[in-house]
């Protein structure tokens, strides 16, 4: 037994194994190596994360411009495809007429939701609708569903004309048209504003005399 642990001990010394306390040593340094790569790569990792989410950030805006531009190229295809037949019936100088009128329509039950239907699809670029009736499930005007009922009439047309051309701007005044209120329900007040047609589609002769 003791020739056996003497000759352990000399190939152990042969081998030139390191003490515990260099072990010790040797760990340390290399932990305080790791730590100063590791916060090198932790900076390194940030800085490049920064960097690439500025980088996306921007190219995520570019996008969106693109997209935003390629929508508004689209949109502008179909009404002029939408228009077509209206720019080729009237020619260029009068279809810009058309697109830049500004139409009163006092009444959006069957004749003023027809009238502002066929307005639309001729080009007309601006509506407002003056009514203060609702509609009923039983009496739905032109362009009314059944699902509109309660619905002011004015709103309903307005929800209806958008569907067929989402850029016109159709302006509704839920209310009674009276010669008190003229000016202001048609826009006579301000020279700017003064509409170039008004249509009567009333249904009722108080209305159409006033």
């Amino acid at each position: 037994r003791e020739r056996v642990s003497s000759a352990l001990r000399r190939a152990a010394d042969s081998l030139a194994l390191p003490s515990l306390q260099t072990l010790q040593a040797d760990s340390g340094t290399r932990q305080r190596s790791l730590s100063a790569g590791s916060a090198k790569s932790v900076s390194s990792e940030v800085r490049w994360g920064s960097e690439a989410w500025s980088t996306a950030h921007a190219s995520a805006g570019r996008e969106g411009m693109a997209d935003d531009d390629h929508a508004k190229r689209e949109e502008e295809a179909l009404i002029a495809e939408q228009l077509s037949r209206s720019s080729a019936f009237l020619g260029s100088a009068g279809h810009s007429r058309v697109r830049e009128a500004f139409v009163v329509i006092v009444g959006a039950g069957a004749a003023g939701s027809a009238a502002a239907s066929l307005l639309v699809r001729a080009g007309v670029r601006r509506i407002r609708l003056i009514d203060d009736a609702v509609v009923q499930a039983g009496k739905c005007h032109a362009v009314a569903k059944a699902a509109d009922h309660g619905m002011p009439k004015a709103e309903s047309c307005r929800r209806a004309l958008c569907d067929v051309l989402p850029t016109t701007l159709v302006e509704v005044l839920v209310q009674r048209f009276e010669a008190s209120a003229a000016k202001d329900l048609l826009g006579l007040v301000a020279e700017s504003e003064r509409p170039d047609i008004v249509l009567d589609c009333t249904g009722d002769v108080s209305s159409k005399a006033e």
